[in-house]
């Protein structure tokens, strides 16, 4: 089991060397307490050089004030942000992609 104590994925040896054996240069990054967890995973990623794309609509926080605080400095830092569903059409890009009516489904 992977013991996760640092705020930030990338502040784990570990996953720093996942995340560079990946080779992606694009993450989508959700979870909870968007003012810390997922803040620092973001502002790590950027500075690693990943482009990041955040779904506004997958983050949350306790409260809604960190929550927007923080949506607003990873815009800043260079993080996308959009929605969940945006994301999974800009992913099909064609409604004659082959999962399109697999994923209509899952948003609707």
């Amino acid at each position: 089991m992977l013991e996760k104590t640092a705020f930030s994925v990338c502040g784990s040896d570990l996953c720093r060397k996942v995340i560079e054996m990946v080779k992606r240069p694009q993450w989508v990054v959700c979870g909870i307490e968007a003012h810390v967890c997922v803040q620092q995973t973001v502002l790590g990623l950027i500075d690693l050089g990943h482009d990041v794309f955040l779904p506004a609509d997958a983050v949350s926080s306790r409260h809604p004030y960190d929550e927007k605080i923080a949506l607003e400095r990873m815009a800043r830092a260079g993080a996308v942000i959009t929605t969940a569903e945006s994301l999974v059409f800009e992913a099909l890009r064609d409604a004659k992609h082959p999962h399109f009516k697999e994923a209509l489904a899952l948003v609707k």
